[in-house]
């Protein structure tokens, strides 16, 4: 199985083309909200059945959100 692993910060505006155009050889697709301000973490989920999001209240950098995706 193929996981996608999608750091994300106040991207409301771009997630969902992000999450949408996956291809299908992916699985899952874990967008880590990274303290967004944004609905980032809403759009996313909307976006595509294979999301899942995982949240952070604070901004904790990318490499946080990474290894909070795996």
């Amino acid at each position: 199985m193929i996981v996608a692993i999608v750091p994300a910060l106040d991207e409301a505006e771009r997630i969902s083309a992000v999450c949408a155009t996956m291809p299908a050889r992916i699985a899952r697709i874990v967008v880590v909200d990274d303290g967004s301000r944004d609905d980032t973490g809403a759009r996313a989920r909307a976006a595509d059945p294979r999301v899942e999001v995982v949240r952070h209240d604070t901004p904790r950098g990318v490499g946080a959100a990474i290894a909070a995706g795996v």
